[in-house]
This record gives structure tokens, C-alpha cells and sequence, in this order.
């Protein structure tokens, strides 16, 4: 099993005043490193060549110093062992730098691979031998260069792609070579599908899902066109999972071919791109593989299989083995291939309650084994599947703080741009959207709620706190009453098809009325202030969002929560300032993304995202002023923010619910 994750590829770091010493002496081709008199010297000449040797250093430790003993050490065995000299070495700190950042990008995301677990100084004498065990455990290429390589090469090893080709390229009619990407997960799909134009790079990649596997071709040329370039870098075929299906539609090859910006193409007499039919045709046919396994929980049902075959691949999990390798963090089967018994310790307690006696005494083990599978496992896929199998050691992690509430008091509230006065009895509100974690949980791997089983398909969801999205208004409400059940309370509504009734005596979860979120989503009176809540948005630090040539930080406003002395009720334009940059992702900040709940600015109440991110479904009906009523619950009646998605809504309290509609986004 490897170390704990704390840097265990990252020599000691050293001081600068040390490592000028060390410069000194093996220039000088001593070996008493630590001789003082080292440190001092009447020779400006060797202090020049230090003080060069010493920023060169320093340049190409992407980290800032941690690497900086490490590339010493390659200087003293160039100069000491193979009587190199000092430009010769330096030549190679370029390359140097690009691999130990990749090494550090790996050292710090969300997986920790095996193959990491060295010692850089004890393990690689010169930059070329990092270089090439780099390139052995396919995280760079020494022959693809350019942002878009190093990005597929990092996804690949976080799990989130595969590179079919390899180190292999296929020519097109005009002599540019490609590769072709197995592009697994959304943020592979973002990240590669950067300016292309396609709905995949923003947010709809899961409509794809499970029914097709989707690959991207790259012109690996493109890196040297630059940003004027007018010759097609990019294209994406989407292909059904039943490999008979691959002639059935289009011009005879793929459901579906874009280019950039959507343009559709053909290959079949199409001089540029007809070469490169038959190898992706069977390529598609190892995605469709991977694309049929890959739904629903892949690694429990992969684990499943695996175990009761005497820990070894059979049938199409086998051939998914055979065509990905061992190395590539492709889910489901690396992660069952390393770690098999730790998974089998946590899996044990699925459904277990925090209670159980077993599960609060071994759980402190638990969270080291958990810790110790995201070397192995792209975390959030894992921690998805642990949501949906209800294990007890996430539900403390990943469920329990997204599950918080808050009061809103009863009293009469100014809603609806002051037009109207609303009595409500006290009731209560998720202080975040409903996340992917508490979402998978209440479902259960069963899927409770008539929701379709494409729910549980882990793959769909970003992460455990990011806002989920496509439920339907039927599913919420479905939702609600499994979350009620769940909790030992009364379900609020009686569902029979597509008609829904709300029992107001009952007092379980349900969904927000219009006038119970406009009151959630204003100020509150001074009397309910809930500030000043402390965080990023007391600075202009801004937040880290995106991946590889995408990331960047986004400006967030500076906008401090008052103390209660100094609070004042406002009447925002957004739900907590009149600034959208401190409490809304939106077009301007959000790169058309959904971004993970309660990173933004609270409003008054304490409630997050009452303004962007995703929008939050209602119970009742748009409508004129004067046909809203005022709806009084009893106190303790627990409300419910849902999901995002288009649609009708048309209810008020305890009539039959059609075409459900959902409360906009101020």
C-alpha cells in the first residue's frame, strides 16, 4: 500500500543559503557539503557562477522550492559522476520543468498513483531518466507536445479520459496526424472541449450518457498553429453501445460527426477525413465496451464480479482489461486490481448505520482506508458510489453537512418587489441546493421513489457538492417524500401519476411554495440576521476553477458579512448584494458550468446560492399577484430547495398538480 499522501515524491526542501553552499562546493568538487566555510567566499567570480547556477535552480522548480534539492542533486551527479558540465545540465532544465509539474499537478489532485511513491533524488539521477518514467507511465509524451497533451495526458492518469492511440497516430488525406480520446467523464469533456463550440464542453455531456460513447479526434499539429490557426484542430463522434448499431445512421459510420461549432461532416468521400474511418470504427467498438460497463455503480458492480470470480476478469470486463491496460486510471477496474481488500473493509459497513457499535469502532481505519483508495480511484467517482450504497463512514463526510437547515420564522414577510404582504407560519429551508451526496443517498442503490434508474449512474454527477440537476418537478416531489421517509416523518404528498397532493398535515420534507423561497432568497428582518458568516468573500482572493490550460481564478467581490450592529435589511437586487460576482455563478463567472454549493457569499438568512449556480424548484404556480394566497404552515413543517430543470408548474395547496413549472433565478 502506498504512503500517506504527504508529498511522498518531495525530497527535503532545503534554505537557499544551503543550497548556494552546496552549489559552491560541488563546483569546487568537494564533498564536505557542510563545511561553513563554504557559505563565505572571496572569489566573485564563484559567487556569479553560484548565484547563476543557484536561480537556474530556482526557475525550474515549478513549486517554488520544493524541488529544488532534487534538482541539485542532478547537478552534482552530472558535474561529480559523469564529468559533465554546468550548460550541459542546464540544457535539460527546461524539460525539467515541464515534468515536475506534472509531477506536482499529480502529487496534488485527486488521485495519488502507486508509481509515485519514490524518492526523486534516490531513484532518478538525471532529468532524462525522470523523463522517461514519466513517459513509461503514459502521464507526458515524448512525442505529442502542446497545453492540450499535457491537459489529456493529466486527465487520463485522474481517470476522467483515455488516449486510444497511444504513442501511435493515424494520418488524415492531408497528411496531419490525430490521435483519438475516450473521453469518460464531463470534466474530460470541458476541459478538452475548450472554445470548440460543442454542448458537451458545457454541460450537456451527460445527455450522451449511458447510450453512446463519445470519442474526440486531435490534430497533434495544432499545437504549433497558434490561435489564428484556420485548419481544424478538433472533431467528435458519437457512437451507439451496440457495436451492430455502427452502420445504421448518418452517412453509414456514427449517430453523430461535428466539427468546431457543431458543423456536421461526413467521412465517406470526404478526402481530408475518410482515412481515419476504419481505425476509429474500431476504436468505437472498445469505447461502446467501456461505455456499457461504465453505468450505474461501475466499481461496486466491477468489485462484484471480480470477487466472485476468484479475484479475476471475465466476459467483457476481461476484454476492457485487455484493450485499456493496467495503468491507465480508467474505472472500473484499476482501482478493484490495487486496493481489493480495503475496498472490501469499507464496503462492509454499506447501509450500516453511524450508529452501529462495529462501524464508530473501526471507523477511524475506515477514513485512513478511504484515504489510502484515493491514490488508486478518481475520489469523486468513489465517493458517489458510496453515497448510493449509503455507507455510513460518507454519510459523515460527504451527506451529514448538506443536510443543514435553516429557520425562517413565522411572521409577515414584503415579497414579490413589495407587492405583497405574506403571512407564514415558521418552516424550514436547506441552507444549500440539494447536492449529488445527500441526492445518491436518499435514492439508495435501489433507486427508492420511482425516479428511472438512470439516477444512480454515478457518472452523471461532478462531484458529492456540486447542485443536482435534470429532476423533473414529479421527481422532486417523489424525492421529497423519500428523503421523509428516510427521516421517520410523514411524506407530504400523495402521488398517483402525474397527479401530486400536498397533505399540510403532514411534516415532512416537501418543496418550497414561490412565496416560502422569494422569503428565503430576500433579507431577513435585523431580529433573524444569521451574519456576519465568515469566508473567502471577506477578501478579493478570488476561487481556483476549471482544469489544466482552462483553470485560472475567478474574481469573486470582496464583500464582507456585518456584524449585527451593523446590519441593515436591504432590498438586494441579488439574493445577498447588489454585486452578482459575490454571491452568483453566472454567464459572467461560471465558464457554463455548475459550480459546487456554498462557495459564494451566503445571503442574511445563511442560505447559499439563492441567486446562480443552478435554479430551484417550487410548488406552486407563476401567476398574477392578486391569485397568490398566503400559505400557513404549522410550525416544524420542514421545506425542501430542488433541482434545475425546464418546465410547468400549477398547484396550490392540496390540488392535483400538472405541467409544473420551476421559480427562476433572480
Amino acid at each position: 500500500m502506498p504512503r500517506s499522501r504527504r508529498n511522498p515524491i518531495i525530497d527535503k526542501q532545503i534554505t537557499p543559503k544551503k543550497l548556494a553552499g552546496k552549489i559552491r562546493a560541488v563546483l569546487l568538487g568537494l564533498t564536505d557539503e557542510d563545511d561553513k566555510k563554504l557559505y563565505d567566499s572571496n572569489d566573485p567570480m564563484l559567487d556569479s557562477e553560484v548565484a547563476r547556477i543557484q536561480k537556474l535552480i530556482i526557475d525550474a522548480d515549478p513549486t517554488g522550492g520544493k524541488y529544488a534539492l532534487y534538482l541539485y542533486n542532478t547537478l552534482r551527479y552530472a558535474l561529480l559522476e559523469e564529468n559533465d558540465v554546468v550548460d550541459t545540465w542546464a540544457a535539460d532544465l527546461n524539460e525539467a520543468r515541464q515534468y515536475l509539474t506534472v509531477v506536482s499537478e499529480l502529487q496534488g489532485g485527486a488521485t495519488n498513483p502507486l508509481w509515485l511513491n519514490i524518492e526523486l533524488s534516490e531513484t532518478f539521477k538525471t532529468i532524462g531518466q525522470l523523463g522517461a518514467y514519466l513517459v513509461e507511465n503514459r502521464v507526458i509524451s515524448d512525442r505529442f507536445q502542446g497545453d492540450f497533451i499535457e491537459t489529456a495526458l493529466r486527465l487520463q492518469e485522474e481517470g476522467h479520459c483515455f488516449i486510444l492511440t497511444g504513442d501511435q497516430t493515424f494520418e488524415d488525406g492531408e497528411g496531419y496526424n490525430w490521435i483519438f480520446i475516450d473521453l469518460i467523464t464531463a470534466t474530460a469533456s470541458c476541459e478538452l472541449g475548450t472554445n470548440s463550440g460543442w454542448c458537451t464542453a458545457s454541460g450537456s455531456f451527460y445527455n450522451y450518457l449511458p447510450k453512446s460513447g463519445l470519442i474526440m479526434a486531435y490534430c497533434i499539429e495544432s499545437a504549433k498553429w497558434g490561435k489564428n490557426k484556420e485548419n481544424i484542430d478538433r472533431f467528435q463522434i458519437t457512437s451507439s453501445t451496440d457495436g451492430d448499431d455502427l452502420n445504421q445512421t448518418n452517412d453509414g459510420v456514427f449517430v453523430e460527426q461535428k466539427l468546431p461549432n457543431n458543423v456536421k461532416f461526413k467521412f465517406k468521400g470526404n478526402s481530408k477525413f475518410e482515412p481515419l474511418l476504419n481505425p476509429l470504427k474500431k476504436f468505437a467498438k472498445a469505447v461502446q465496451i467501456r461505455a456499457n460497463l461504465c453505468v450505474g455503480m461501475p466499481i461496486w458492480d466491477a468489485y462484484q464480479s471480480y470477487i466472485s470470480n476468484g479475484k479475476k476478469w471475465t466476459g467483457k470486463y476481461k476484454t476492457l482489461y485487455d484493450i485499456y491496460g493496467d495503468k491507465c486510471n480508467v474505472p472500473p477496474l484499476y482501482p478493484i486490481t490495487q486496493a481489493t481488500d480495503v475496498m472490501t473493509r469499507i464496503y462492509e459497513f454499506n447501509n450500516a448505520s453511524i450508529l452501529d457499535q462495529s462501524y464508530r469502532q473501526v471507523k477511524g481505519k475506515l477514513s485512513r482506508d478511504l484515504t489510502t483508495l484515493r491514490s488508486y480511484i478518481p475520489s469523486n467517482m468513489f465517493v458517489l458510489e458510496l453515497c448510493a450504497l449509503r455507507n455510513p463512514l460518507i454519510y459523515d463526510r460527504e451527506v451529514r453537512k448538506y443536510l443543514q437547515m435553516r429557520e425562517i420564522p413565522e411572521d409577515t414577510y414584503t415579497i414579490f418587489q413589495g407587492k405583497m404582504e405574506a403571512t407564514v407560519n415558521s418552516y424550514e429551508i436547506m441552507k444549500y441546493e440539494m447536492t449529488a451526496s445527500v441526492f445518491l443517498y436518499v435514492i439508495g442503490p435501489d433507486v427508492v421513489g420511482g425516479m428511472s434508474r438512470d439516477k444512480i449512474n454515478v457518472l452523471e454527477y461532478k462531484g458529492p457538492n456540486y447542485p443536482v440537476v435534470n429532476v423533473n418537478w414529479f421527481e422532486a416531489c417523489a424525492f421529497a417524500n423519500a428523503m421523509s421517509v428516510m427521516a421517520g416523518c410523514t411524506p407530504c404528498y400523495k402521488i398517483d401519476g402525474e397527479n401530486v397532493e400536498w397533505d399540510p398535515e403532514a411534516n415532512g420534507y416537501r418543496l418550497p411554495t414561490e412565496a416560502e423561497w422569494e422569503i428565503a432568497a430576500l433579507e431577513p428582518p435585523k431580529e433573524y440576521y444569521e451574519g456576519p458568516i465568515r469566508g473567502q468573500w471577506d477578501n478579493d482572493q478570488g476561487i481556483e476553477i476549471g482544469g489544466g490550460e482552462n483553470k485560472r481564478v475567478q474574481e469573486i467581490a470582496a464583500e464582507p458579512m456585518p456584524s449585527i450592529e451593523d446590519y441593515v435589511q436591504e432590498n438586494y437586487t441579488y439574493a445577498g448584494s447588489n454585486q452578482p460576482l459575490a454571491v452568483a455563478w453566472f454567464s459572467e463567472n461560471s465558464d457554463g458550468r455548475t459550480h459546487p454549493v456554498g462557495m459564494l457569499k451566503p445571503n442574511g438568512w445563511g442560505i447559499y446560492d439563492m441567486s446562480g449556480n443552478v435554479s430551484e424548484w417550487v410548488f406552486d404556480a407563476y401567476g398574477e399577484i392578486s391569485e397568490k394566497i398566503s400559505l400557513g404552515m404549522r410550525k416544524g413543517t420542514q421545506g425542501w430547495c430542488g433541482q434545475r430543470e425546464k418546465g410547468d408548474k400549477n398547484a396550490y395547496k392540496g390540488m392535483p398538480v400538472k405541467n409544473p413549472k420551476r421559480r427562476r433565478r433572480r
